[in-house]
């Protein structure tokens, strides 16, 4: 019989995807309000970050969603 394992869970990683959540949040916060919506990118956002965007998308869904 197969021992189920209890699922990961580091408390300092949880932490650390807390603050790229914010970190996300407060760059596109700047960039909309210095280039608008419309011209700020899931791309720019991300830069501005120091992530890709395939985390923003990954975090988010969408830029509407961010």
């Amino acid at each position: 019989t197969a021992v189920a394992t209890p699922p990961y869970r580091s408390r300092r990683r949880a932490q650390q995807a807390e603050q790229t959540r914010a970190d996300i949040l407060a760059a596109a916060v700047a960039l909309f309000a210095e280039h608008g919506w419309a011209a700020t990118t899931v791309t720019a956002v991300a830069d501005r970050t120091g992530v890709v965007a395939e985390t923003v998308y990954r975090i988010f869904g969408s830029k509407k969603e961010l």
